[in-house]
């Protein structure tokens, strides 16, 4: 079980009883939603991506794939001005009809505001939990158990992890906002939009002010206080911990830059390469792209 293996590990390497029993749990409960078991608008889910490369289409098609089931509404916002954003809109309608591609340019405000976008202009308040996620990742598993154990929980922000690294927060790659509480993230998104100039400062108003905003949170991994954990990125610098949560399909994510990077991405190759859609099937689904 997930619990023996890290506490097998070493002397330093452990997790509390409590949150083995939560991640085993976790995985159990992996398995795609029965039809029926969630109704049509329990979900909304907003990807908002930036299509400069081949790459970068195959792996928004790849976690659609990944993300997609009955009661999860998915829609992407893509960058009109990128590169590959007509291959990516042509093959999403062909693959994903009742998905749903906005365009709008790229700006130094990154994913906070393609999601404004999309939330200031299409945006329907009929679903109870909005996820927003972007594209600097790619999944190698399912992640059911996210939305699953979301769905069950009341807290107006509830992220996939945490993190103390800077200060502590909910890394914002992937979190949720129940309807009721959109509102704050609105407002706090308009008082610091003027400042918002680049990767940095999305990063410090954005990401490390998530959990500043909500009255209540709650993210489906606990492990920013982990001793051994403590000031570090999960995906970047603590390998040990990571390669058992990707193993075990805790944390099937694997960071692009980590990917893209020859020191670190042996390590997960095995997990990682071959569940990122080929292009052949992307061919297959009746767009070319060029070669």
């Amino acid at each position: 079980m997930f619990g023996e293996v890290l506490y097998n590990s070493n002397g330093n390497f452990g997790i509390p009883k409590s949150l083995s029993k939560h991640m085993n749990k976790s995985i159990s409960i992996n398995i795609k939603p029965k039809e029926g078991e969630y109704k049509k608008n329990k979900f909304l889910t907003i990807i908002a991506c930036h299509t400069d490369t081949e790459r970068r289409v195959r792996i928004i098609i790849n976690n659609i794939n990944k993300l997609s089931f009955q009661g999860n509404t998915i829609v992407v916002v893509d960058s009109s001005d990128s590169l590959y954003h007509s291959s990516l809109k042509a093959t999403v309608e062909t693959m994903y009809p009742d998905i749903k591609v906005y365009s709008t340019r790229n700006s130094p405000h990154l994913d906070i505001g393609k999601f404004m976008f999309y939330i200031q202009n299409h945006y329907e308040p009929l679903y109870e939990h909005i996820v927003l996620t972007n594209d600097s990742y790619y999944l190698t598993d399912t992640i059911y158990h996210y939305y699953k154990s979301m769905s069950t929980n009341n807290a107006q922000l509830y992220g996939y992890n945490d993190s103390t690294q800077v200060r502590y927060h909910y890394q914002s790659y992937l979190y949720s906002v129940r309807k009721e509480a959109l509102d704050l993230l609105t407002k706090h998104y308009l008082q610091v939009a003027p400042k918002l100039s680049g990767y940095m400062k999305v990063v410090e108003l954005i990401e490390l002010k998530l959990c500043d905003i909500f009255r209540t949170k709650d993210c489906f991994i606990k492990i920013g206080h982990l001793p051994f954990h403590k000031g570090k990125n999960i995906f970047f610098n603590s390998d040990k911990l990571y390669n058992v949560l990707l193993k075990n399909g805790i944390l099937p994510i694997v960071k692009i830059k980590r990917a893209n990077n020859p020191q670190t991405r042996v390590s997960v190759q095995q997990y990682s390469a071959k569940n990122v859609m080929p292009l052949n099937m992307l061919r297959g689904a009746g767009y070319q792209f060029s070669t």
